[in-house]
């Protein structure tokens, strides 16, 4: 049924899923890769974060600490980012398919190209489904009423 509401087909969902649950294998740190190896690995730790809008919290509560891990993931890749001056490098992603891949990459472009990320996460407000709509609208509401974005970055 999520798949149906987020207008998806059931085995793209499913593909989500199984890759939100892989234990991904062990990677250099982010600070040993390169600038390409690390846009790289914030697309797929967004990608993997969608797929944790499809999981059973309900049913597996370990699911919810896999999403909390993932998340904490995306941020330090977006502090390595800014860190090495290269947030503006995610600007492609503003048009990604995958709303969560535009909404992460927009949160972290809102200080290198405010009215860029701002209409990238405007877009996922309106059309996205929650919990993509709800965490943009929030994203918005922090940076334009307190100029925050992620912590560090």
């Amino acid at each position: 049924m999520q798949a149906a509401y987020a207008g998806l087909a059931t085995g793209h969902v499913a593909d989500l899923q199984r890759r939100a649950r892989q234990k991904p294998p062990e990677r250099p740190t982010l600070a040993e890769l390169s600038d390409d190896q690390l846009i790289a690995r914030f697309k797929d730790a967004a990608e993997r974060e969608s797929g944790t809008h499809f999981l059973d919290y309900l049913d597996n509560p370990a699911d919810k600490g896999l999403q909390n891990e993932i998340v904490v993931e995306v941020w330090d890749i977006m502090r390595q980012l800014k860190a090495r001056g290269l947030l503006a490098r995610l600007l492609p992603l503003l048009a990604s398919d995958d709303l969560t891949v535009r909404r992460e990459a927009a949160t972290a472009c809102l200080r290198v190209a405010a009215p860029q990320a701002e209409a990238a996460l405007e877009s996922v407000t309106r059309d996205g489904t929650y919990p993509d709509s709800f965490l943009a609208r929030e994203a918005l509401a922090n940076w334009r009423d307190k100029g925050q974005i992620v912590y560090g970055v």
